[in-house]
């Protein structure tokens, strides 16, 4: 008989498990973490510097190199992006993504305990952004985890015309 670990673990390997791509008031919820997460850790770097006046941007941009960790597999193939993000022992429910046509931003829960340690002490989640080498359609992007990996896809905007468009249709739905 399996535990529900090793089913867990398992069934991470096995096929792909699509992922929503959150969008609206989840959108502003991620973002909203984000700014939270970076504001607790740069106040934590201020007072552990002494509380020194006008350093505020320098523990801001320090807390913020911290928490956003760069996603480098980033690729384009014809006209779509595509991103890969190693996150070993993470559910498909453990993952919350936010696309639009300049970047993406995974939230990612703390992974289950087989993980190597984290790089940073008791981060209950983990934030990851990509930035777009060109605009894109995020009405495109598809995501999925297989492996221990997370793919982004997401089609490029071949013409300005459209980007200005889709930023149109974004801002009526907002």
């Amino acid at each position: 008989m399996r535990t529900s670990a090793s089913f867990l673990s398992s069934d991470l390997n096995a096929n792909p498990h699509p992922l929503e791509i959150v969008c609206g008031s989840e959108q502003q919820e991620i973002e909203e973490e984000l700014r939270k997460e970076i504001a607790e850790r740069a106040y934590r770097l201020y007072d552990a510097n002494g509380r020194p006046a006008n350093r505020h941007t320098e523990h801001w941009l320090q807390a913020e190199r911290e928490i956003l960790q760069r996603i480098t597999q980033v690729r384009e193939s014809g006209s779509w992006i595509i991103v890969n993000l190693h996150v070993p022992n993470v559910p498909a429910e453990g993952f919350k993504l936010l696309v639009n046509e300049e970047r993406a931003l995974v939230e990612v829960e703390e992974p289950l305990p087989t993980r190597r340690p984290a790089p940073r002490e008791n981060a209950s989640r983990f934030f990851y952004i990509a930035q777009w080498p060109a605009a894109v359609d995020p009405t495109t992007a598809s995501a999925y985890v297989k492996s221990g990996t997370l793919t982004l896809e997401v089609k490029l905007i071949s013409h300005p015309s459209e980007a200005r468009k889709i930023r149109s249709a974004n801002a009526q739905s907002s």
